[in-house]
């Protein structure tokens, strides 16, 4: 069979001691953590002054590999955007596709292999 680096090592992220596990916040030059409610509360009003003082063109949202090849997570964050009036949703498809499915064509030989490359930056 075969497994993907990155599911192999997700355990590994996972349980990382590096993992944040709260909200940061820069206060006085250091990051803080604080609250989820209060994360959400302080975002949610920057976005709101945001939009009304520049509307939805200057509200943009980035969905990094491999989420944004999910069909929720995506429509979610497409809706999302919908609600202030946005429509720039980036995400990492224009880089990796055009060189990951005619690498996996080309190594492989199945045409509906879909490979990613671990780093979200890849070199090429």
């Amino acid at each position: 069979g075969y497994a993907c680096m990155k599911g192999l090592k997700m355990g590994d992220f996972a349980h990382n001691p590096d993992r944040l596990t709260s909200p940061l916040k820069k206060i006085d030059g250091e990051f803080q953590a604080i609250s989820w409610s209060q994360a959400l509360s302080e975002i949610g009003e920057k976005l709101k002054a945001i939009h009304s003082e520049h509307g939805g063109e200057a509200i943009a949202a980035y969905m990094g590999n491999p989420i944004s090849f999910s069909f929720w997570p995506t429509t979610a964050m497409t809706l999302f955007l919908k609600a202030f009036g946005a429509n720039k949703l980036l995400h990492p498809a224009p880089r990796i596709v055009p060189i990951n499915l005619p690498a996996a064509n080309a190594c492989l030989a199945l045409p509906t292999t879909k490979c990613f490359p671990i780093s979200s930056t890849p070199s090429y």
